[in-house]
C-alpha cells in the first residue's frame, strides 16, 4: 500500500517511470498476485528515508536505492532474479536488518553472501529460465513468454521446471 499511494501522490513516479498512469499503477502494485522490483524499492526507500541494496546474485552488482539523499541507515536484499531475501546482522545479541549507510563492512558481507549463492547457482535468468503454466500445462520460456500467455489466457498460476 506505501508504493500505492507513494505512486498517487508525489510528482517522482510519473506515467514515464511508471509505465502507465499512476492511479492504474496503484490498483495494479495492490494486486496481491504481483510483485515489485526496482520502483518498489525505490519508493521503499523514500518511504522510510533509508537506503535499499539488493545485490543480485546473477550478477553480484549492487543496486542502491536512494543512494546519494544522505541517509543514515541502509538495508540490503539479496535478489535471486525472482524474490528478495533480506539480510540480518547481528549486534549486541539482536537481530538487526538496518545498518549504516557508510558500513562497508557490511555491504562486502552481503557481497560475500550473494556470491555464495552465485557459486552455488542460487539465481534465476528471467529471460531464459522455463515454466509451466499449471493451469493448461503449456511450456514457456522466459517471463515475457508467461505475461503473454497470461493476458491471452487469463491462466496466472505458473512453476518452473
Amino acid at each position: 500500500q506505501v508504493c500505492a499511494s507513494l505512486a498517487i501522490s508525489t510528482n517522482a513516479y510519473s506515467e514515464a517511470v511508471l509505465g502507465k498512469k499512476p492511479g492504474q499503477y496503484s490498483g495494479e502494485i495492490l494486486n496481491p498476485n504481483k510483485w515489485g522490483g526496482g520502483i518498489e524499492l525505490a519508493m521503499l526507500s523514500d518511504y522510510y528515508a533509508m537506503e535499499i541494496c539488493a545485490i543480485d546474485v546473477q550478477t553480484l552488482k549492487p543496486y542502491i536505492y536512494g543512494e546519494g539523499k544522505k541517509h543514515k541507515e541502509r538495508a540490503y536484499l539479496i535478489y535471486n532474479g525472482i524474490h528478495y531475501d533480506v539480510v540480518e546482522g547481528m549486534r549486541n545479541g539482536k537481530s538487526h536488518v538496518r545498518f549504516s549507510s557508510t558500513d562497508h563492512d557490511a555491504l562486502a558481507k552481503a557481497v560475500e553472501i550473494a556470491k555464495k549463492a552465485h557459486e552455488k547457482k542460487k539465481f534465476v535468468n528471467t529471460a531464459t529460465f522455463s515454466i509451466r503454466c499449471e493451469t493448461c500445462g503449456a511450456g514457456l520460456v522466459g517471463t515475457k513468454e508467461a505475461q503473454a500467455h497470461a493476458e491471452a489466457t487469463g491462466h496466472v498460476k505458473f512453476s518452473q521446471f
